[in-house]
């Protein structure tokens, strides 16, 4: 034992020399005290941050932090990564640190053989050793939002908020975070400082419940290629790299809606037999457009005793590849019902813009992009060769609140120039007011709903509009124009007609029920006849 506590004493030693001498983020020698040699420069560990007592400029190797201890060797076993790593979550990340040879350990039943990870391999029908896969990262871009920040009483300086940058950030793909938060280092990469953050009110507690430490929060736009979302991003000083929340993800279209349930294969009894929705997907991951499941008869027995949201998620995931597919790269489904007719008044005299209004720079890219999304749709579409202008409007862009560009059509001289279809609807509070107190209550929308209604093909010319790209003409009804409103109310009115305990304004529809079997039923009813008449819902 005297043996042992003197080669202990003698290795402290070596290595607090070690440390004295050489250089204190690496040890080295050749980089220590006198050599002459800035650490900044020339000591590989300058800028890496410790894993033990999380200050940068040193290994774990040469800490002398208080959580100073052996260094743990490659035993086969995965380590948790710092309780920081899941941000506000109840999960955490599993690091492997590496693979040994297989050695004994004692266990309390004797010497047994330590075994490295394992996973399932279900051709072998048995666990095999597996090397873990590192945690799923995304490339983003990220923008601080300066407009966002005024509109919640936060302004930034005036001089930081016209040097706001974009960048690139790898974001780790937390399916169990509830917020969004980096570290100050994505802060200013994209030109903010401390002072521009706004204060938040509450605590964020890691996986092991360890608190982070907020310096505050920054509003910010992440796009992940077509798509973009805003959020809340935390900024923490005990944290390294950046983190995506669940809900961050769902806007983004990186995993479904009705996550952590299936959406590959939605299984179901309805009428007493067996009914799969069909598992095809577009090339873009989404699901192929398909026709409506068949209507349940009664509520599933699964969801008798089931909570509000796990009934929403069962019904979300059965209507996923047919009424709620919101899919922007495939055809959107053309409503049931008459096309609309642009009708002309007899003194009508045509107008046409020959030069388009040009887009800033800094949006040319995304207002491309946002074209070529209703072409897939088939919202609009490229005047074919040859076509004369006889009608044509101008593309105007305009700036959102959250600064990403608005594109709109301006259609005052056509709007002008015809007449309308008049089509009443009371008022939205005398609608409300016809729902009584103490229902249950369903809400629900359509998705693009007037670029569902057909545009009659005789007047698609005089809605030709042009751009830095060219001339494009809708197949759909237009918004902005002033008969547009009128021909989409009347033709869902006409559809939903014969629904009971309903209220709608425009597309926004509320059902009112007395109990929750009701509800469920008249929810699938009202979702079941839409979709049959290709109006899509989100």
């Amino acid at each position: 034992q005297r043996q042992c506590q003197r080669s202990d004493h003698k290795a402290n030693q070596d290595r607090r020399q070690h440390s004295s001498d050489g250089c204190n983020g690496c040890g080295s020698k050749a980089r220590g005290r006198g050599t002459g040699r800035p650490l900044k420069t020339h000591c590989p560990n300058w800028g890496i941050r410790c894993s033990r007592c999380i200050i940068q400029n040193h290994s774990h190797t040469m800490c002398k932090g208080r959580q100073q201890q052996k260094d743990p060797e490659p035993t086969g076993k995965a380590d948790t990564a710092p309780s920081q790593a899941s941000i506000g979550s109840l999960s955490s990340h599993l690091f492997m640190l590496g693979f040994s040879s297989l050695s004994p350990v004692s266990t309390p039943g004797g010497w047994r053989e330590a075994l490295p990870y394992m996973e399932w391999c279900a051709s072998s029908d048995r666990f095999v050793p597996q090397t873990p896969k590192r945690p799923r990262t995304l490339n983003l871009s990220v923008t601080a939002l300066p407009d966002a920040h005024l509109a919640v009483g936060s302004p930034m300086s005036l001089k930081r908020s016209r040097h706001i940058r974009t960048t690139q950030a790898q974001f780790l793909a937390d399916t169990g975070a509830q917020t969004c938060a980096c570290d100050p280092d994505m802060m200013r990469k994209i030109g903010l400082h401390a002072d521009d953050l706004i204060p938040t009110s509450h605590s964020l507690l890691g996986a092991t419940n360890d608190r982070l430490d907020i310096l505050g929060a920054m509003l910010v736009r992440l796009q992940n290629g077509d798509t973009h979302t805003n959020v809340m991003m935390y900024v923490c000083n005990n944290i390294t790299g950046a983190y995506l929340s669940e809900s961050a993800q769902i806007q983004l279209g990186i995993i479904p809606a009705t996550f952590p349930h299936t959406s590959k294969v939605a299984s179901n009894e309805v009428e007493g037999r067996h009914v799969s929705t069909p598992t095809g997907t577009a090339a873009c991951g989404c699901p192929l457009r398909t026709e409506p499941p068949p209507l349940p008869a009664s509520l599933p027995a699964e969801l008798k005793f089931a909570s509000n949201e796990d009934m929403e998620a069962w019904i979300l995931a059965h209507y996923r590849s047919s009424a709620f597919n919101m899919c922007e790269h495939q055809t959107l489904p053309v409503m049931t019902g008459r096309p609309l007719h642009v009708h002309f008044k007899p003194d009508a005299q045509p107008k046409a813009h020959h030069a388009p209004i040009p887009v800033p720079h800094h949006w040319k890219d995304e207002v491309k992009q946002q074209l070529d999304a209703d072409v897939r749709l088939g919202t609009i579409e490229r005047v074919p060769q040859g076509t004369p202008t006889i009608w044509c409007s101008r593309m105007v862009v305009v700036r959102k609140k959250d600064g990403s560009p608005r594109r709109t059509v301006d259609l005052q001289t056509l709007n002008a120039a015809t007449y309308r279809e008049t089509h009443h609807t009371p008022s939205p509070f005398k609608q409300a007011s016809t729902v009584p107190p103490n229902t249950k209550k369903t809400v629900l929308d359509a998705w693009n709903g007037y670029h569902a209604l057909p545009l009659s093909p005789s007047t698609r010319d005089c809605t030709t509009f042009i751009t830095e790209w060219g001339r494009y003409r809708y197949l759909r009804t237009p918004q902005g124009f002033h008969a547009a409103g009128d021909a989409y109310t009347r033709a869902y009115d006409d559809i939903t007609i014969d629904i009971p305990r309903k209220a709608k304004v425009i597309d926004d529809s509320v059902l009112w029920d007395n109990n929750t079997e009701e509800a469920f039923l008249h929810t699938v009813q009202y979702i079941d006849l839409c979709k049959n008449m290709t109006i899509s819902l989100p």
